[in-house]
């Protein structure tokens, strides 16, 4: 926003280094106003640096401070590599041809149509809506394991509408167009128990307003930001609640006592108290634990092969680190309990060493700029508007974790590009003789 270019691309507010850390900003502003004061309280108050985490009871100081110097540099060393990779790339997007929708309409409502029967046939399967959220709240892993095909177009159906605003933007205003919406997204978290999934495509659409609108709305981004807040902490509530009922059944009463602060505060509670596997792995590997040699990223080449048909097909970064780092174990096979996520450079750290952080960070910021120079070049594409859009929040680091989910929402992309007749493998019609607003 200040800079005309960096690494020779054009910048602005959509730039990929620059739009992720703005919402990352602001959602941590929402969370915590007080956050902003705390550079200056450092300052004129700093008090003793406190160590807490679980993993390193009975450590000296001394070990505990070089763990979080490592991950400082670490970070420090994926952003450089990630900068190096963004500016020494020089690919250019491929060229695609971009036709007007066809049937835009009926096609949707046929999309929503199908993804709405799967999403009654997987309630079916799990014995209606409570006993779907309840055996959710006991592991996601383990009530969706043979599942998680159906479960990826549930989770990509909002994205059905969003696109639709793109292509037609009066349809915001039309009630059955929100009525979907809502329903695909109420979806998310009944089926397959994600509050991410439940709210993102809300930050989604904001955004592609902004783009069509060219505007701001400040207090309806603050609005959206604290209506997140206060769905994070309701659903979060309902998911935990079979954890203490005596049959191990969600209990919804949370919808019935209500209750804004306390939906707010648990929220943020929910948020900061979330286990996080990053420094367990930086204290323990190599010494306790040894490098896993691309293990984690087994599962990202092979993510199309059904775990019916692979039962040992290795999982994320937050599984391993559960079994391994939390659980004591030598491996992470036949390992169905929680996974404790981890971050992108602990990952590439733990798989490869110093080595594997600058080579997945190198890869992922040449792979920014690849997408920059995309949007770039096809911004004007209601397709390649929601792409862009999703790769930047979705695809947020080298993780495993991150990356396959990613590759399915791009698999989608294309084929819904395909049968609402915006993408044309086999046509030979020319672009020049197309209307070029009518792609939007």
């Amino acid at each position: 926003m200040v800079v005309n270019k960096f690494g020779g691309l054009k910048t602005g507010w959509l730039h990929p280094f620059i739009l992720p850390n703005l919402v990352g900003l602001a959602t941590g502003i929402l969370k915590n106003p007080g956050s902003l004061l705390i550079p200056f309280i450092m300052w004129f108050n700093p008090t003793p640096f406190f160590f807490d985490y679980p993993l390193f009871a009975g450590w000296s100081q001394q070990d505990i401070l070089a763990v979080y110097l490592k991950e400082s540099y670490l970070n420090f060393f994926s952003i450089i590599a990630t900068y190096i990779g963004f500016i020494l790339t020089k690919i250019q997007p491929i060229k695609i041809k971009f036709y007007p929708p066809r049937q835009l309409k009926p096609k949707i409502i046929i999309v929503f149509v199908i993804a709405l029967a799967i999403g009654f046939y997987l309630l079916q399967l799990q014995g209606g809506i409570t006993e779907s959220i309840s055996n959710i709240g006991k592991g996601r892993f383990r009530a969706l394991e043979n599942l998680r095909h159906f479960t990826a177009i549930i989770g990509l159906t909002p994205y059905v509408f969003i696109l639709w605003y793109l292509f037609r933007n009066k349809i915001i205003a039309k009630w059955y167009f929100w009525v979907m919406l809502l329903l695909s997204c109420t979806l998310q978290f009944i089926i397959i128990g994600s509050r991410g999934g439940t709210v993102f495509p809300l930050v989604v659409l904001t955004i592609s307003w902004i783009l069509i609108n060219k505007k701001i709305p400040i207090i309806r981004i603050i609005a959206l930001g604290l209506t997140i807040l206060v769905l994070i902490g309701l659903l979060g509530e309902i998911r935990k609640s079979s954890w203490s009922t005596t049959d191990g059944r969600a209990d919804f009463s949370a919808l019935m006592e209500f209750n804004i602060s306390e939906s707010l505060q648990t929220a943020q509670e929910d948020i900061q108290s979330r286990p996080n596997s990053t420094l367990g792995i930086f204290g323990y590997v190599p010494n306790r634990v040894n490098h896993l040699w691309g293990e984690t990223y087994v599962g990202v080449v092979t993510f199309f092969v059904p775990r019916f048909i692979w039962k040992d097909k290795p999982r994320g970064v937050g599984a391993y680190a559960g079994a391994m780092i939390w659980g004591g174990r030598d491996n992470a096979k036949n390992y169905t309990a929680a996974s404790i996520p981890a971050s992108a450079v602990a990952e590439a750290y733990w798989n490869f060493s110093f080595p594997g952080v600058f080579i997945a960070f190198f890869i992922f910021g040449s792979y920014l700029r690849w997408l920059a120079n995309f949007f770039q070049k096809y911004s004007n594409y209601g397709l390649v508007k929601i792409f862009y859009i999703i790769t930047i929040f979705s695809l947020n680091g080298p993780s495993s974790t991150s990356i396959v989910p990613y590759i399915q929402q791009v698999i989608f992309i294309i084929l819904l590009g395909i049968i609402l007749g915006v993408l044309r493998p086999f046509s030979k019609q020319k672009v020049s003789n197309l209307n070029y607003n009518s792609f939007r």
